[in-house]
This record gives structure tokens, C-alpha cells and sequence, in this order.
């Protein structure tokens, strides 16, 4: 989901906006080196 958050400047009193990226599910890539045998693996099932 992405959205806006807007808020003014304390400083300067400008309007302000940034973007903001909500995940709900996110898979991590692993590098090279953890495709590697003898690497042990992460199930990450306990979250």
C-alpha cells in the first residue's frame, strides 16, 4: 500500500510530504553465499 504523509515545516512553516510503502508480507532474498552447502538454513517458521 502506498500513501502520502503531509505535515508543515516547524522551521519554515513549508507543506511537507513524504511516501510511505505499508508491506503485509515481505520474502527476503538470500545472498549467493547462502545457497552455499554446509551453510545452515533459516525455516524462520517460529514467526
Amino acid at each position: 500500500m502506498l500513501k502520502f504523509d503531509h505535515w508543515q515545516d516547524r522551521n519554515t512553516g513549508t507543506q511537507r510530504s513524504k511516501p510511505v510503502i505499508r508491506v503485509y508480507e515481505l520474502d527476503l532474498l538470500g545472498s549467493k553465499r547462502d545457497s552455499d552447502e554446509g551453510v545452515p538454513r533459516n525455516t524462520y517458521d517460529e514467526f
